[in-house]
């Protein structure tokens, strides 16, 4: 699979505990994505994110230090990533308070490669949409 209309392949951040998960996740998603950095814990993460500024960072919810400390981390040492984050559980008020935090998107380990990969496409394309936006409206009004 390849994410149609882009010239290039975007850059990833993987971070989850389990490294079989780590390691799947980089043999499924690096054809798509350039995987500049790869976790074990939410120190790490915000590290590896303010070292390589990724266009995406895919964060387990359970790893130590806790997706969310991950999540509000990578955003304030990266704003411009689009934080997807990954769980094998779905836990309502978890899911909520990580995109309060400001993750776009939320899938489970169920899902396939595609769809993953897909999920952070899609995140990405909103993360620069409403990074757009927020420059326009803190832009100066033309004089006229």
């Amino acid at each position: 699979m390849s994410l149609v209309g882009w010239t290039v392949r975007p850059r990833l951040l993987i971070a989850d505990d389990d490294p079989v998960v780590r390691s799947t996740l980089v043999m499924a998603l690096g054809a798509d994505f350039e995987v500049v950095g790869v976790a074990g814990d939410s120190e790490q993460a915000i590290d590896l994110a303010a070292a390589s500024k990724p266009d995406a960072a895919l964060v387990d919810v359970d790893m130590p230090g806790g997706g969310l400390r991950a999540v509000r981390g990578i955003l304030r040492v990266a704003p411009a990533t689009a934080v997807v984050v990954l769980s094998s559980d779905e836990l309502d008020g978890t899911v909520r308070e990580l995109l309060l935090a400001g993750a776009t998107a939320y899938c489970r380990k169920s899902e396939t490669p595609q769809a993953l990969a897909e999920w952070l496409k899609q995140s990405i394309t909103r993360r620069v949409s409403e990074r757009a936006a927020q420059a326009r409206v803190s832009e100066p009004a033309a004089h006229v």
